[in-house]
């Protein structure tokens, strides 16, 4: 089986056994949430309004935010997360104070440097919650290696050690890591091609991104989500979602651009092709290598990269379908048993690709998931009728009301 370097597979380890940590550090970071975005939205509205430059006042409730947001979350992190840690408990807790806001450093930069480039095409609390989910896992390491940290053989550092005192040589590892290494090297070049020139007019495109784009703007200057504006002389026949994306990413049209329309479109692709790996690594025996050559083929594909950057109806429409038979597969035979639990999943995914793309959606669809369920019902079509019927209409039934409303 082919697997990543010993250092790699000591990160996955150590994350793994700190799952439940994990979650509550997430907790925290919640509530840390509310009050960081109910901070900078006070300050941005109230507190801050006769600062004129805009630039400085976003700062502005951005510090406060942060500053009181860290706060709450060194408190109950102090408390709660890390409450099993002698160094948590007998460091003062100045230093300690300190030494997590130190720490969390990183993520303070990372949120303020993506909210202030967010803020060019869409508004800014949206931007600023990207902010705070990418310096979120940078934080808990950080703080776990070091603010909080233990000593002993549980480290990250010290699992890194112990395997790399096992290794046969340099050689060896390079041997061992060089493809999955150049496979991470090209997911890496794929994201960055992919979110590459997204602002220039002449990318691989059709020609409905141009009607698309308009029906969003002038919906946005009607200023109510319902019904679509159109353009004189021609019917619009396409579900809402797509429209109301554009709406959101532009913030009703006050940050138009082109980039605002499609980086969401981006993001459904990548989120499919995160889909891709998560089923690689899955069907392949948990083989990380694997999972991420799935996504790098998913992404590699022309018609991936072509129809998977406009701002077109693709990308969404590719993800929720692609999520019905991933959802089939990773929770399988269970999946396939339940009578009325997955069929409601199911149902809702199969609702949201029909708000994307046309209700016609629904026919390949069940067509897919009846084939699946004749297979594993070994060709029987009284047990399919039995076991399986049932729920793929209640799915039908769902998704067509979720359409319809």
């Amino acid at each position: 089986m082919n697997r990543p370097s010993h250092s790699i597979l000591s990160v996955i380890s150590w994350s793994w056994r700190q799952r439940h940590r994990f979650f509550k550090f997430g907790t925290v970071g919640l509530s840390g949430v509310v009050v960081n975005q109910a901070t900078v939205w006070m300050c941005q509205e109230y507190v801050f309004t006769t600062v004129l430059n805009l630039s400085l006042r976003l700062n502005l409730s951005l510090a406060v935010g942060i500053l009181l947001s860290m706060t709450n979350n060194f408190h109950w992190n102090r408390r709660w997360t890390w409450k099993d840690r002698e160094r948590a408990q007998k460091l003062p807790i100045v230093h300690q104070y300190l030494q997590y806001a130190a720490a969390n450093w990183a993520g303070i930069v990372a949120q303020v440097a993506i909210t202030n480039l967010l803020t060019r095409w869409m508004s800014y609390l949206p931007a600023n919650l990207f902010g705070i989910g990418v310096g979120c896992v940078a934080n808990f390491i950080l703080n776990d290696q070091w603010t909080y940290r233990q000593e002993g053989g549980t480290s990250l550092n010290n699992q890194i050690t112990h395997k790399r005192k096992r290794q046969k040589g340099p050689l060896f590892g390079y041997l061992r890591t060089s493809p999955f290494l150049l496979t991470i090297s090209g997911l890496i070049l794929a994201i960055c091609t992919y979110l590459h020139g997204l602002g220039s007019l002449h990318i691989l495109r059709n020609g409905d991104e141009l009607v698309y784009a308009h029906i969003t703007r002038v919906t946005g200057i009607a200023g109510h989500w319902l019904p679509l504006q159109g353009i004189p002389g021609m019917q619009n026949t396409k579900p809402p979602l797509l429209f109301w994306q554009g709406l959101i990413s532009t913030d009703w049209g006050s940050h138009w651009s082109v980039v605002a329309l499609r980086w969401p479109c981006v993001m459904w692709t990548f989120g499919t092709a995160l889909l891709c790996g998560l089923l690689g690594w899955r069907l392949s025996g948990r083989d990380l290598f694997k999972g991420a050559l799935a996504a790098l083929f998913y992404l590699a594909f022309f018609s991936t990269y072509r129809y998977g950057r406009p701002y077109l109806t693709n990308p969404p429409e590719t993800f929720w379908v692609f999520a019905c038979f991933f959802t089939m597969l990773w929770w399988k035979p269970r999946s396939f048993d339940s009578r009325f639990v997955f069929p409601t999943i199911l149902g809702v995914l199969v609702g949201m690709a029909l708000l994307t793309k046309s209700f016609a959606q629904l026919l390949p669809i069940g067509v897919g998931l009846s084939w699946w369920h004749l297979h594993v019902r070994g060709w029987r079509v009284a047990s399919f009728a039995r076991d399986s019927l049932p729920g793929i209409v209640w799915t039908a039934l769902l998704s067509l009301g979720m359409f319809s409303l």
